[in-house]
């Protein structure tokens, strides 16, 4: 699911970019927003890949551990 959000994100990042508007942050360190919004959809596909892999975590209480 959010692997198709990442790739969305990436895909249709040139629409996404002329929604938001310029930014200011984006155009001094990510070289546009455009690129921001690429950034963006990486991570999302990286850190729901991580998720997935078990490297994080989640608060679910089937993970949940007793203490006692």
């Amino acid at each position: 699911m959010f692997i198709g959000l990442g790739l969305a994100c990436i895909y249709y990042s040139g629409p996404i970019s002329q929604a938001i508007g310029r930014s200011a942050w984006a155009d001094s360190y990510l070289w546009g927003t455009r690129n921001a919004v690429i950034l963006f959809g990486f991570l999302v596909m990286v850190i729901w890949v991580l998720f997935a892999c078990g490297v994080f975590k989640s608060a679910s209480p089937m993970e949940v551990q007793a203490t006692f």
